[in-house]
């Protein structure tokens, strides 16, 4: 049991059905990681204090658990959503536990709040879907309001014996006044910022979140709803400043979130690689779907997609209210693995989940794959772009499918009309590199515009502590390479020597990978195509980009090695998936992998320029 003390705390527990605990099973047929479904607090007190703060004190110390997982605010707005209820509908009994047989929960949980002589009384109702019939009540009292948190804790350590859970388990749980805050003011203004925060109201979740804070300045948990707060608004610096406000109190987050709050660290860390920490959060709590899907993204970009598969899959469930994200890696996993038919598959699923008409971008990528390509053309006026990031995807969809048909006039007509200069430089930069690469597959290179390019871009490398350095040092390497593609060797070595430190610095597989890519390319334009392989060959280990094997392709032909260059094309021939499927910079080289497959993938090409 959980062991609380507070100076002159009063606290009586009665357990009803207690006997049910003495048995080797639950009274519920419960087992590790099944779903529970957490209504609202019936608040018989009158007093509003409990409405909100109760039930976020419940779902956090049960979110300590590894084995009860609670239902997610969000998949149950979706769930109420597809009743054809307002995603606002109060969770009582009956709807609950209408919830709870829609997503397969396992158990319903009712909690009660009522005044008793002398105090209050905090009850919670396990009860089974669909029948919503009450199998076990729980129950804990406190002499005072401010009291009710360690009624919280007492009683959902019981719950969660009751279901099953370790002695073990339920020891490494945080006391849950220390966990959250003993304030119930502090904790309804949290409960209210992270609903607001969920619901993209950003100002007024900024404002409550600061208001919790205020009331309670040891609130950690309040620190990181402020860290993903900036997050979700791309302010990286001012979310690392919330998140060490909350490491510096790491000592009151529970488990979960410390490992969720390192793995944000390391995300935001300049010239970070966060894969290890979302990783580590996915291992110990395999039902983390931040953990899961962000382990998937990782690898995805690493070119390791068969070890991305099983994270993605296991974040596309329904209990995930934005299994929209680990589905569209899916795909991509798929059309890498030269399966677009499982991808259009996965991809139909995505679209109905996104809940609208237009096509998504990611449907071009498909077709290509497919050689649908009248089909792909015919996709690309549904693709609206209403955000400088979606015009760069559809940009992006359109250089694709103009690439893989080696069709110069449509990837410099796409360019042509291409939306206005975005207001976010980092957004302009990728725009100008979209531009370049398709200079640099067909006449008409631009050494001017290479140079403006690096006129954005060089103070922006100077922002060393900035959580975008990483992003912006695989935008340099991609860089150095269109100016290499474009036959600026001159400045491209420029380049590659002036920032060479910083991009031996970037602590990722993609930049080391992409660092040996560019200075191979280099070392062929010296006519060392001997050093180019010795650049090269040692990184072929399966995940390396599919411009690895051009430059080495380049390097054989250099040599006069005729099987090489046969062997470096059958590898191009069989993997055009990847070559769509690459996500690395914003996909900014995928134009240059499909139409390089075009070119070289067949012995008829081999003298291909």
């Amino acid at each position: 049991p959980l062991v609380l003390a507070a100076e002159g705390l009063v606290l009586a527990v009665a357990l009803l059905g207690g006997w049910l605990l003495l048995r080797p099973e639950p009274a519920i047929a419960f087992a590790e990681r099944d779903w529970v479904v957490l209504g609202d607090v019936d608040n018989l007190t009158g007093d509003p204090i409990f409405d909100d703060s109760m039930r976020h004190a419940i779902r956090i110390a049960l979110e300590q658990s590894r084995y009860v997982n609670v239902l997610s605010e969000g998949k149950i707005r979706e769930s109420l959503e597809m009743a054809r209820l307002s995603g606002d509908t109060r969770l009582n009994r009956d709807t609950a536990a209408d919830v709870a047989v829609r997503e397969g929960a396992r158990a319903v949980l009712l909690p009660t709040v009522r005044q008793k002589v002398g105090g209050y009384e905090l009850a919670i109702d396990v009860a089974a879907p669909g029948t919503g019939q009450v199998i076990q009540t729980f129950t804990a009292t406190a002499d005072r309001s401010d009291q009710m948190v360690f009624a919280v804790d007492d009683v959902v350590g019981r719950l969660r014996r009751g279901l099953g859970e370790s002695v073990a388990s339920l020891e490494q749980s945080l006391p849950l006044p220390r966990a959250s805050t003993q304030d119930l003011r502090a904790l309804r203004a949290f409960a209210l910022a992270e609903s607001a925060l969920g619901q993209r109201r950003f100002e007024e979740a900024r404002n409550l979140y600061q208001a919790a804070i205020d009331i309670d300045p040891g609130f950690a948990l309040a620190y990181m709803g402020v860290a993903k707060l900036h997050a979700r608004v791309e302010e990286g610096r001012r979310a690392r400043e919330a998140m060490q406000h909350a490491l510096d109190l790491q000592d009151r987050l529970p488990p979960r979130e410390r490992l969720y709050l390192k793995a944000w660290m390391a995300e935001l860390e300049p010239g970070g690689w966060a894969l290890e920490q979302w990783r580590t959060l996915a291992k110990v709590y395999p039902d983390s779907f931040a953990g899961l899907s962000n382990t998937s993204w990782y690898l995805l970009q690493a070119n390791q997609f068969s070890e991305a598969e099983p994270y993605a899959r296991a974040a596309a469930v329904p209990q995930d209210p934005l299994r929209l994200y680990p589905l569209v890696h899916l795909v991509r996993i798929q059309i890498a693995a030269n399966q677009p038919q499982l991808a259009a598959e996965t991809l139909a699923q995505a679209q109905v989940l996104r809940g609208r008409d237009d096509a998504d971008e990611t449907g071009v990528d498909v077709l290509v794959a497919q050689g649908q390509y009248a089909k792909a053309a015919q996709l690309l006026p549904q693709i609206h772009a209403s955000d400088p990031l979606q015009q760069r995807m559809k940009l992006r969809a359109q250089l694709l499918l103009a690439a893989a048909q080696r069709d110069c006039a449509a990837m410099q007509r796409a360019v042509r009309e291409d939306a206005p200069a975005p207001t976010l430089i980092d957004l302009q930069v990728q725009q100008r590199l979209q531009h370049a690469s398709v200079a640099a597959l067909c006449p008409g290179a631009d050494r001017a515009e290479l140079l403006a390019i690096a006129a954005l871009l060089q103070p922006m490398l100077q922002e060393r502590d900035d959580p975008m350095l990483h992003a912006r040092g695989l935008q340099w390497l991609a860089l150095i390479h269109l100016a290499q593609r474009q036959g600026q060797f001159e400045l491209a070595r420029r380049w590659l020597d002036e920032q060479r430190p910083l991009l031996r610095g970037l602590r990722s597989p993609v930049a080391d990978r992409w660092l040996r890519i560019v200075s191979a390319m280099d070392e062929l334009q010296m006519q060392r195509p001997e050093a180019a392989r010795t650049l090269i060959e040692p990184m072929l280990d399966g995940n390396e980009p599919v411009q690895a094997h051009v430059v080495l392709l380049l390097a054989l032909r250099a040599q006069g090695n005729e099987a090489g260059v046969r062997r470096q094309q059958a590898w191009l021939a069989q993997h055009r998936g990847q070559a769509i499927a690459e996500v690395t910079a914003l996909q900014v080289w995928q134009p240059l992998n499909v139409y390089d497959v075009s070119t070289w993938a067949t012995p008829a090409t081999a003298g291909a320029p």
